[in-house]
């Protein structure tokens, strides 16, 4: 009895880092301000919260956002299997935005940025790369 509570806890804590850390990586991404299209890369701070960096903007020569930190301090909330309380910053755009995360599918990262309550913003979905 005792090796399958410990197996049932071993499991539902490899799956819990694997959902955690499931948003890292690379993503396609339409500006929902401005429809260009743009790369961008979620990783883990050393903080342990996950921030997004751009990678890639179509039709920038310059790269002047390549590298631009525009998502910090969102925290994984294993209870409702979502990414909560980050900040988002849009290149242009005045002000910053509250924002929340969560998976649609595998491949579909829902993403929602809002001015103090949730029903004052707007949602785009976020494609990963494999």
């Amino acid at each position: 009895m005792l090796n399958i509570i410990f197996l049932q806890f071993a499991c539902g804590f490899i799956f819990s880092l694997y959902a955690q850390n499931q948003i890292i990586g690379y993503y396609r991404v339409t500006d929902p301000f401005t429809q260009v299209e743009s790369k961008v890369r979620l990783y883990k701070t050393t903080a342990g919260t996950y921030a997004g960096e751009v990678c890639w903007v179509k039709d920038d020569p310059n790269n002047k956002y390549l590298k631009y930190v525009f998502l910090w301090n969102l925290k994984y909330d294993s209870t409702d299997n979502e990414y909560k309380q980050g900040h988002i910053k849009y290149p242009g755009i005045p002000g910053t935005y509250r924002t929340f995360m969560r998976f649609e599918n595998d491949s579909t990262l829902k993403v929602r940025g809002y001015l103090g309550v949730s029903a004052l913003g707007k949602t785009v979905y976020w494609k990963k790369e494999k």
